[in-house]
């Protein structure tokens, strides 16, 4: 601090300077020489040096005098407050209050960011980092101490050196003719290149330049900015995106990479304390938050990363923003006086969760009412009806592994009623039908079907969104997924499920990741078909069942060990008899003739819907039951049969007293 304190023509500031030191002020000599340095400040003398102030203030001492230092610096014009910015400029320092830091924990990255801007070569950087990491906060702290007098900032990229922001967006907004964005561009560029501007540029989602083609112009113009080095540029872009710019050597090797990491879980939960006095003066100081609050607030955001799609410190400090801004809502709502005081046990945490996860209200699950459900809607199955209890009761339980999705395999013939227990598992677990994700597999039978899965390879300029079978996913990670006859999918389609049976997630080709973590997978394979069909040349009926030691080796045909050992459950379903074919029958003939009453107006319904219909379906039965099929064809017969009866009605009018 050689230079803080001079003899500039004001005693009083010196007088005031003494004071804040706490020391007494020479004595005035009464010399009114011209040659006084009151009137040269060419030849002013620092009272004291950097050392001397050292040894009488404390470190706190001489932060304050830093502050006052940049108060008076700041009242006398060393700063300017209007820079005259170009249109689609803003300096990112403007608003910034210098006496809080706006990232904590990033001292490294900010001191590698400055040496990298040192540099006499290559002295533009390139920040890359997930989503949510700071990088843009990270430029402003940089900003903001860029206003701090004598910090490192202002040493190395000097006193009057700022930082603007320019805003993508704004540049192709207007522009209507050929030309307008290339002289909105230029403008900007003959303000940086000015000398008397002390301008560094910085640009968020770089890649744009690359990726958007209305911008491919600026890019063009920016490129030489890089090469002479007149003008500083810092870029910031996620990882994924960063794969564009490094297919632009041209363009990218004129930066210099600085890799931002994510906070560890200890540096977030001390950002989060860090940040409750704002909180405290947003929302209320009588608001406590608890350190184990806290911590839930973390634990809960990182369960959810690949959902949230964010990294720490934002998704921590995002979830804490909801949670509190529920809290304040619900005490105006309700008009409560009391202090807002939330631990790891306040509702508002579960209440988030179930919203921002569109998580199912929770419910107490009963297995008398699932038991109940199963032998309702699924006929037949005895001992699969079994094995799907035990999977409910592991869910109750929550005994699973946390992080992966619960893996089921359901083998047999078709028709014997597979689909038809996802459907009911869906609708026990999630209370709803719709968050049944049914794929066929047989459409990825080859290797490159897996692009239907997992996108194809972006095109830097082709941003068009593709719509996939699992893109639900994104929204609700609260769904079963059903992979139809599993075993014909390509071995490569194969590997990607076990990679999310494995991890919790699949990675896709826009390098976005799909949460996998909170999902049923249910696999069904027709495996044993072929041997139910060779017992039953030999018998001519099917009442056998296959034991577990049978089934297992059948599956071993098909799927690798693998893959088998990932699953968690596998329920065996059995060939139908011709019985339990005609109870899927009366089913589905009730549930048509309810479909014809409530939402067909071209059809009248007339008396009561029969409940047992035993010599209907005995014929029907006798007609159409195929022990390969099992009840497969259920649904067209029923559908054919009430159709014939309603073409013979010239008015279109179905008297339920027809079936018998």
């Amino acid at each position: 601090m050689a230079d803080n304190f001079t003899n500039d023509n004001n005693n009083n500031n010196d007088d005031d300077m003494f004071n804040f030191l706490g020391i007494e002020p020479p004595e005035d000599d009464g010399d009114d020489d011209d040659n006084s340095t009151d009137n040269n400040d060419d030849d002013s003398i620092a009272l004291f040096t950097d050392e001397d102030l050292k040894k009488v203030l404390t470190p706190k001492q001489l932060e304050e005098l830093n502050i006052e230092e940049n108060k008076r610096r700041r009242d006398m014009g060393s700063f300017s407050i209007e820079k005259g910015l170009p249109e689609c400029l803003s300096d990112l320092g403007k608003n910034l209050n210098e006496e809080k830091p706006v990232v904590f924990f990033r001292d490294e990255v900010i001191s590698e960011i400055l040496q990298g801007l040192s540099t006499k070569n290559h002295s533009n950087i390139m920040l890359v980092g997930p989503t949510g990491v700071g990088k843009t906060a990270i430029i402003k702290e940089i900003a903001r101490q860029l206003k701090l007098y004598k910090s490192m900032p202002q040493k190395i990229l000097g006193d009057d050196t700022f930082i603007a922001e320019l805003q993508l967006g704004g540049l192709l907004a207007g522009t209507r003719y050929r030309g307008d964005l290339e002289e909105r561009m230029q403008r900007i560029i003959t303000y940086l290149q000015n000398s008397a501007n002390q301008v560094i540029l910085y640009i968020d989602e770089i890649h744009q330049l690359i990726t958007n083609r209305n911008l491919s112009e600026v890019a063009e113009q920016i490129k030489p900015l890089l090469t002479d080095g007149k003008v500083q540029i810092i870029g910031s872009t996620t990882t994924q995106e960063y794969r564009f710019l490094q297919k632009n050597p041209a363009f990218n090797r004129r930066f210099s990479e600085v890799n931002i990491p994510e906070l560890t879980h200890e540096q977030t939960f001390n950002v989060l304390q860090k940040l409750i006095p704002q909180y405290q003066d947003y929302y209320g100081y009588d608001t406590s938050l608890s350190d184990a609050f806290l911590e839930q607030v973390i634990n809960l955001s990182e369960k959810h990363k690949i959902f949230l799609a964010s990294n720490q410190p934002d998704l921590a400090i995002s979830l804490l923003d909801r949670i509190l801004a529920l809290s304040h809502f619900k005490k105006l709502a309700n008009q409560d006086e009391r202090p807002i005081q939330l631990t790891k046990d306040s509702v508002e945490i579960k209440e988030i969760e179930t919203k921002l996860l569109k998580k199912p209200a929770k419910q107490k699950l009963n297995l008398n009412n699932f038991r109940s459900l199963l032998n309702k809607e699924l006929i037949g199955q005895a001992k699969a009806k079994q094995e799907l209890l035990s999977v409910v009761k592991s869910l109750i339980l929550n005994i699973r592994h946390s992080g992966r999705p619960q893996s089921l395999l359901f083998a047999g013939p078709s028709g014997t009623g597979k689909t038809q227990a996802a459907k009911i598992l869906t609708k026990f677990l999630l209370n709803r039908e719709d968050s049944l994700i049914n794929i066929n597999m047989t459409e990825y039978s080859t290797a490159d079907s897996i692009y239907k899965l997992i996108g194809n390879i972006p095109n830097q300029y082709d941003k068009t969104a593709q719509v996939l079978p699992l893109d639900s996913l994104k929204s609700n990670p609260y769904q079963v997924i059903l992979l139809d006859e599993f075993e014909k999918a390509h071995p490569t389609v194969q590997k990607i499920f076990m990679q999310a049976l494995d991890e919790g997630h699949i990675r896709m080709n826009d390098g976005s990741q799909l949460d996998f973590s909170q999902a049923i997978v249910i696999h069904t394979s027709n495996a044993g078909s072929e041997e139910f069909k060779d017992e039953q040349k030999h018998i001519g009926f099917v009442e056998s069942k296959l034991a577990d030691q049978d089934l297992s080796r059948i599956l071993s045909k098909y799927f690798s060990p693998e893959l088998l050992n990932r699953m968690e459950h596998v329920v065996n379903f059995n060939p139908l008899t011709k019985a339990e074919y005609q109870q899927i029958l009366q089913l589905e003939l009730v549930k048509q003739l309810k479909h014809l009453r409530t939402k067909n107006d071209n059809v009248t319904i007339v008396g009561a819907i029969p409940t047992q219909a035993t010599n209907t379906i005995q014929k029907l039965a006798d007609k159409t039951y195929d022990p390969l099929k099992n009840g497969r064809p259920a649904k067209r017969v029923i559908n054919e049969y009430l159709e014939n009866l309603i073409f013979k009605q010239v008015d279109f009018t179905l008297d339920c007293n027809q079936i018998d």
